[in-house]
């Protein structure tokens, strides 16, 4: 067997009298290269992921035969002979799931989107349900293939998504779920008390007892708990929460939803894993009053627009019909804040998706005045309804496009789509990446990273007349030479006196010292599929020196010449650094207000949160019982933001 995803289906066999839920792809177990990470800074993070992201919609229940399934969709052999248009998602086939999965190698995905999730038949998500069985495997299978592949393992990602049935009434609710809530204030012990409790759709929903979920309703955030535990349970790293507007509509502040992902967050903690949450929206989400965002990123509908009269299935003209520039998607919209990592966003990361909501609103094929609908479709039937090499062009034109007029954003690639009518029969079916190796290899093109990355830079000089006398500025302009477009691209510059400049994103920066002496401009590079020896992230550099402005003129602290120096703040000081057992923090002129410090692991694990109240000079805190490593220490106060990594060297 070769340590490319080489699918072994498993032959038909019976077990107590009834077929098994799911089949595995490869039994060989490889060495692991290394497991999911995000790093708890602002510089990439979760950014390098969504750069390298794709939807997989279906792709567990295509693996488990107990999906209620139309009889024509369960091939007694499992030859897969029942058509896409006949079954959804092409049906009980495990050897399209196992294809599906070699996709990903193929293509060295690192975010597998909506891997597991369902939408009804709640029941299979029972303790050792079929579907949760199915879920289980998907995980291992898709590690397993990237393990024999060389690859580092994806963050895989399941939905928890906005729809109840009574079917969730089958499904019982486990003591440890009730424990969790049981201080909740909305909790009522004597509903919850007793054996044999089951979830009841009545509790969870806005209205009756089918249709979306109300967060409000601690029953509610009993469900979202209980499924997101067990996926976290099962290896998932990542959580997708639905349109968050709708399930939080009733939740004022969003207080509950907050403490509800915080209690996520912190099961996986505890884990010893990390998991890390989005929801449908086009705007940040903040725990009200304050600007703690309640998202890791966000994600949304693409919205193209269509730009001219023209028929569906034309040749592909340079603007491919549409603009990815719609107002009611979420570009230029994200106003930033303190993400559930610990890091300051300047504007919260997002990725944009083909969506699937009402597939011939207008006449198909035909120019429609409404912004979010395509020449006549929904936008996955738009995309579906292109011919391969218009698939290639606009995939293409949509990932170039939103790195270029938002940094933070990044184009999801289709893998798995549902598409065609739920109304007109016959006409369900579903797009699969596999199938299309024309625009499989665009999107390999399209991610490959550039692996000899160089800085470029010129600068022009400006004279001005300050009160100090003549000063002589120079304007740099720093470029990336070689660059691509799936790498995220961050600007360190380190100046004559050791200290950094705040950091910046993109394909270039502009610059003007103000201080004469040596500079150092670093350049990181973040790609998760650059080589193995750089761990997704290389870094080069390049030093320039500028002469010294006039002895009379001096730096202030409001950034610019003068003949009186200002004061300036000192900074904190961390220390000791490596340390065993106590943590300091001299707070130093940063003591005239409070503050907020976080303690933070690797992996993006809060470990502690403190106020260091105003006038405090020295904060200390005890370090008993926390693990050796490197964690950051973040200090928040008044909108800035400072961290610093330290060492933790104990033993137990």
């Amino acid at each position: 067997m070769t340590k490319s995803l080489s699918c072994l289906i498993i032959s038909l066999f019976l077990l107590a009298g009834c077929r098994i839920s799911a089949q595995t792809c490869n039994t060989e177990v490889c060495p692991v290269v290394g497991g999911p990470y995000v790093e708890n800074n602002c510089f990439a993070g979760i950014k390098r992921y969504l750069a390298r992201s794709m939807a997989m919609d279906g792709l567990t229940r295509v693996n488990t035969s107990a999906h209620n399934w139309p009889s024509e969709c369960m091939s007694a052999d499992y030859s897969c002979n029942a058509s896409y248009e006949a079954c959804p998602f092409g049906g009980f086939c495990p050897q399209r799931y196992c294809d599906d999965i070699s996709l990903l190698i193929d293509l060295n995905i690192a975010f597998v989107r909506r891997a597991a999730g369902l939408w009804t038949s709640e029941h299979l998500m029972k303790v050792d349900g079929p579907y949760y069985t199915a879920s289980q495997q998907t995980i291992i299978d898709i590690n397993r293939a990237y393990d024999c592949a060389g690859l580092r393992q994806p963050i895989i990602q399941a939905a928890i998504l906005e729809n109840i049935t009574m079917d969730i009434n089958k499904v019982p609710i486990p003591q440890y779920v009730v424990d969790a809530f049981s201080n909740d204030l909305d909790f009522d012990s004597l509903r919850y008390s007793g054996s044999n409790l089951f979830f009841n759709s009545c509790h969870l929903v806005k209205e009756g007892c089918i249709g979306y979920p109300d967060l409000n309703k601690v029953e509610a955030r009993m469900w979202y708990y209980y499924l997101a535990t067990k996926y976290i349970d099962f290896g998932y790293k990542a959580l997708h929460m639905g349109q968050i507007k709708i399930i939080a509509e009733f939740d004022a502040g969003n207080t509950k939803t907050y403490n509800l992902f915080q209690s996520i967050r912190n099961y996986a903690s505890n884990k010893r894993s990390f998991v890390i949450i989005d929801a449908h929206t086009t705007q940040d989400i903040f725990l009200e009053q304050t600007n703690k965002l309640l998202l890791d990123f966000n994600s949304s509908p693409t919205r193209p627009t269509d730009t001219y009269d023209n028929l569906l299935g034309a040749s592909c003209s340079e603007d491919l019909k549409t603009m990815i520039t719609g107002s009611e998607g979420i570009y230029g919209k994200s106003k930033g804040g303190v993400s559930p990592l610990g890091c300051y966003y300047e504007q919260t990361p997002y990725f944009v998706e083909l969506d699937h909501y009402d597939p011939y609103p207008g006449n198909a094929g035909q120019f429609y005045p409404e912004e979010y609908i395509v020449w006549g479709y929904d936008e996955q039937n738009y995309f579906y309804n292109l011919s391969s090499g218009c698939k290639s062009d606009f995939v293409k034109y949509a990932y170039f496009r939103l790195r270029e007029i938002d940094y933070n954003g990044f184009f999801q690639f289709p893998g798995r789509n549902g598409v065609g009518s739920w109304e007109i029969p016959g006409d369900k079916t579903i797009f699969r990446l596999y199938d299309d190796l024309s625009l499989k290899s665009e999107i390999k093109n399209i991610l490959s990273p550039s692996l000899d990355i160089d800085i470029a830079y010129n600068y022009s000089e400006e004279v001005e007349i300050l009160n100090c006398g003549e000063v002589t500025f120079r304007d740099y302009v720093f470029n990336i030479k070689n660059t691509d477009v799936s790498s995220c691209f961050t600007w360190h510059i380190k100046k004559p006196d050791g200290k950094w400049e705040d950091y910046t994103h993109g394909q270039s920066r502009t610059y003007r010292p103000l201080e004469g002496g040596t500079y150092t401009v670093y350049l990181r590079q973040d790609n998760l599929a650059l080589p193995s020896t750089v761990f997704g992230t290389k870094t080069i550099s390049v030093e320039f020196d500028i002469p010294s402005f006039d002895e009379q003129c001096v730096l202030g602290s409001n950034g610019t010449l003068t003949e009186t120096e200002d004061f300036q703040k000192e900074q904190p000081i961390v220390y000791p650094n490596p340390t065993s057992n106590m943590l300091n923090v001299d707070m130093k002129d940063f003591s005239d207000e409070s503050a907020n410090i976080v303690f933070v692991d690797m992996l993006g694990r809060v470990i502690f949160t403190e106020l260091i109240e105003k006038e405090t000079q020295i904060y200390s805190k005890p370090l008993n019982g926390i693990a050796s490593g490197i964690y950051n220490v973040i200090i928040e106060q008044n909108g800035d933001v400072l961290s610093y990594k330290v060492v933790v060297e104990n033993s137990f």
